[in-house]
């Protein structure tokens, strides 16, 4: 299976029963870290396919869900394993640079054969934290054009703004505490919707709606929608349902929220 495939001595590494249940805790690695970052399906599988023709694996056998990982590895002798890991639903989020880095890994495992050693320092790397300051500027550059996009002027851009870092600030603080999306949804539209009426009643050039609207930008799961009618279309039926019921439960959450801060603050 892997006749294009090259390797020197240091980084040329076979699969065997001693170093198997070790390959396969780098594979679901691999595929937790695609999984959390906003990769689909068939992404996935496709990349525990082209890892197993790298490693000469003789047969692998993968089930992808929105919360379950179970692969299985058999060997030429006949030997086989299976593992499945547990993915939480608060950790799936969408970072862009885990899912380039991890995509990368395959990409070179097309080519090259690498060691489990290297293969690991790779996955530690893509697992990196975002850095506060890029994800803080980036979140209020885009709610801040968002702002003006919809018809805000400066001050509405400028509460937008304002109200992003807060909402920056729950998502990487308070979301420890709450391993919940739908509830952290609540929340985040609760505090960033009383807050917008609250100022709205007090300093009346603001307009709230354009406010708001340009806020729940951020907090709506387009991504996670979007690849839910995907999967349904090219036949992962079970994972598209998944990612839409969650994704209609995160969208009503968030419309309550709002609701009720307009109903408290607004009457």
């Amino acid at each position: 299976m892997s006749e294009n495939i090259t390797c020197d001595t240091v980084s040329c590494e076979d699969i065997t029963k001693e170093n198997v249940n070790r390959f396969m805790c780098l594979l679901l690695d691999v595929g937790e870290g695609l999984l959390c970052s906003g990769a689909d399906i068939r992404k996935i599988e496709s990349m525990f396919n082209t890892m197993g023709k790298t490693y000469n694996i003789h047969k692998m056998s993968a089930f992808v869900i929105p919360s379950l990982i179970s692969l299985t590895i058999q060997l030429d002798d006949g030997f086989g394993v299976t593992q499945s890991r547990r993915i939480p639903a608060s950790n799936i989020t969408t970072n862009l640079f885990r899912l380039n880095h991890l995509n990368n890994i395959s990409h070179i495992c097309r080519h090259r054969r690498m060691s489990l050693d290297e293969l690991q320092q790779m996955i530690d790397e893509s697992f990196q934290p975002v850095k506060a300051f890029p994800f803080y500027f980036g979140t209020c550059f885009a709610i801040g054009s968002l702002a003006f996009f919809f018809g805000g002027n400066v001050w509405d851009s400028l509460v937008a703004i304002t109200l992003a870092i807060v909402i920056c600030f729950i998502k990487r603080n308070v979301a420890e505490y709450i391993d919940n999306n739908i509830a952290l949804s609540f929340l985040c539209a609760l505090v960033i919707g009383t807050a917008a009426e609250l100022l709205g009643s007090w300093f009346g050039v603001l307009d709230v709606d354009k406010i708001l609207i340009a806020d729940i930008m951020c907090l709506i799961p387009g991504i996670a929608v979007t690849l839910s009618v995907r999967d349904i279309i090219v036949g992962d039926t079970i994972t598209g349902i998944l990612r839409l019921t969650e994704g209609i439960f995160i969208t009503g959450a968030l419309a309550f929220g709002f609701w009720l801060s307009h109903w408290i603050i607004g009457g």
